[in-house]
């Protein structure tokens, strides 16, 4: 189908191929009964990478650089395994238009860098972060500018294309060492497969109920008995849920 090998008698592959199985990017064989074998992100479209958990200030590493362990999730809401090199995150000063940005290298020698379906991808800066060793992230090279009191916009995008944006300030949910995230059930496929558009994280609460869509972390991913004071018996943690799903706001 399409250049895509699928099951035929006698195929060794035969027994790993149903709806829904694992896929290996680009190998010729349609594991999951799709038809298709991985896709490139110059295939995608606005909506399907998501920007679902962001932590702007993570104290516990900050006795080097002010960004150390701070990070960007992005949510693969495409449907499909997706290599993502030449994605670019962006963050810019709303008042002064100045921007950082960096982007996974898409050169023929850079290795492939991919997400899986309803899987994320973090860009994090720094090795010293925190994350468990199992979540897919990439290191940036340049310090965003997060800010913790004027707005920022932060963008994902490859080329002219901008899969999905947020513009946050102040008022937002997120403190020191707590990542601010995005209700699950806003951004999961529901029971019957339907995925979320790319206003979902726009705002950060109903404006007419209050409810939230954008809370503070409440589950820890690292704890620090030794803080950037050299005090040994200052027990620190750090809130997120960067790499798996975001619990659902209340």
């Amino acid at each position: 189908i399409g250049g895509v090998v699928v099951a035929v008698a006698g195929d060794t592959d035969a027994p790993n191929i149903y709806p829904g199985a694992d896929e290996t990017f680009d190998d010729e064989v349609d594991f999951d009964c799709d038809g298709a074998n991985g896709i490139e992100l110059s295939e995608l479209m606005a909506g399907e990478m998501l920007i679902t958990e962001v932590m702007i200030n993570a104290d516990i590493f900050q006795s080097g650089s002010a960004e150390d362990g701070e990070w960007v999730e992005i949510y693969n809401n495409s449907g499909e395994q997706v290599r993502i090199n030449g994605m670019t995150v962006t963050v810019t000063n709303t008042s002064s238009g100045s921007a950082t940005s960096d982007t996974i290298p898409s050169d023929a020698t850079d290795p492939d860098v991919v997400v899986g379906v309803d899987e994320y991808i973090v860009f994090v800066r720094t090795d010293e972060n925190g994350i468990s060793s199992e979540v897919s992230v990439y290191n940036y090279d340049e310090a965003f500018g997060f800010s913790n009191s004027s707005e920022r916009q932060i963008s994902v995008s490859e080329g002219t294309t901008t899969f999905d944006d947020i513009t946050y300030d102040s008022t937002w949910p997120y403190a020191g060492d707590v990542a601010m995230s995005l209700s699950s059930d806003l951004y999961l496929p529901d029971v019957e497969g339907t995925r979320a558009d790319d206003t979902v994280n726009d705002d950060f609460e109903d404006a007419t109920s209050g409810d939230p869509f954008w809370c503070e972390a409440t589950g820890a991913y690292y704890t620090d008995t030794d803080d950037a004071d050299g005090d040994e018996d200052t027990t620190e943690t750090i809130l997120g849920s960067p790499g798996v799903d975001n619990p659902v706001c209340e």
